[in-house]
């Protein structure tokens, strides 16, 4: 009776999470190349960087950048004549290298500069060496900030010169992501960061970012405005499973935990043994898509609508993406 109603509930609609792109011009994204960082002598560092948050979001397949190298001399091609591409080129060299979309940056400025130094009067209350008493010449006491009882100090105020510094840094980065299957540039973003602190030498000081330490913080606003424009976002939808035989149902639990990766492993194995069940089909697209794989989805909806040609759901679920394709022309047509 239990399992009855798990299959029912799987069969009426599950709430689940899907990872969508960030915008609809970025659907069908999901191979993509990071370009050499170019510009002033830390563009490596932002480039490791990009690599490491990118990866973190669990949702770029990133190509590895020897092997990268090495298809790019097999097709006598290089970063810049990418850069430079027309439409029709871009296409073709998307195919040729099995990729959707190319990250470039280049990190124009980065540096940071001591804009004043020197150092100014200040009045600071310092200890005379005495301590306060009343009329009677009894030494008066307070509390600390313990709630300890101490003497209390006699001060006086001196004038002292005090050391400072202003230090300023900036970073001034241009990225531009090329999509391969559109043929066009999808978004060039040019972001400038600064930083500014204003330091009194001594032993405050040394608590400071060093300038190394500095030019992480820079890289990383800069990083996350990247990430702000094409970082995936999570959207939670309803959705049927197709459940009814074992090696389905196994894999509805990592679907039911938002466990994509695992579910369409279990979906995998399933398709081996059942290889003309259009429910698998429909269970792989449904994987696919939730990870935002929307090129692999619509082929997976696609086979389960060819095996089972009277069936709503995958009819349904095949229309969805191909909704997602003329959203996403529509989004890259010139107003």
């Amino acid at each position: 009776m239990i399992l009855g109603l798990s299959l029912f509930s799987c069969a009426s609609g599950l709430k689940l999470q899907f990872q969508q792109p960030a915008h609809v011009s970025l659907a069908g994204v999901k191979r993509l190349a990071i370009a050499p960082c170019t510009g002033v002598k830390e563009a490596s560092a932002l480039e490791e960087k990009l690599v490491l948050d990118l990866d973190s979001l669990n949702y770029f397949l990133l190509f590895d950048k020897n092997k990268l190298s090495d298809t790019l001399r097999q097709h006598q091609l290089t970063y810049s004549q990418i850069a430079l591409s027309d439409s029709a080129s871009l296409i073709k060299i998307g195919e040729e290298l099995y990729l959707d979309a190319m990250l470039f940056s280049d990190l124009k400025i980065l540096e940071l500069e001591i804009e004043a130094h020197g150092s100014e009067k200040i009045e600071r209350k310092v200890w005379t060496g005495e301590y306060e008493r009343d009329e009677f010449g009894e030494i008066l006491t307070e509390k600390n900030a313990d709630g300890v009882e101490v003497k209390r100090k006699k001060m006086k105020v001196k004038i002292l010169d005090q050391q400072f510094q202003i230090r300023k840094a900036s970073i001034d980065v241009f990225f531009r992501f090329v999509d391969f299957q559109m043929g066009t540039v999808f978004g060039a973003w040019n972001i400038v960061e600064n930083y500014v602190d204003n330091t009194l030498i001594g032993k405050d000081s040394e608590n400071l970012p060093d300038e190394n330490q500095i030019k992480d913080i820079l890289i990383n606003r800069a990083l996350k405005k990247l990430l702000g424009e094409i970082a995936p976002k999570i959207t939670n939808v309803k959705r049927p499973i197709e459940t009814g035989i074992a090696a389905l149902d196994s894999g509805v639990v990592f679907a039911r935990n938002n466990q994509w990766d695992e579910a369409l492993k279990v979906w995998q194995r399933a398709e081996e043994t059942h290889p003309t069940n259009a429910k698998v089909y429909y269970n792989l697209g449904l994987a696919l898509e939730a990870q935002g794989n929307f090129r692999a989805a619509e082929m997976q909806y696609l086979s389960a609508s060819l095996l089972d040609i009277n069936n709503k759901l995958y009819e349904k679920a095949l229309g969805n993406i191909q909704k997602i394709w003329i959203a996403k022309s529509n989004s890259l047509l010139p107003e």
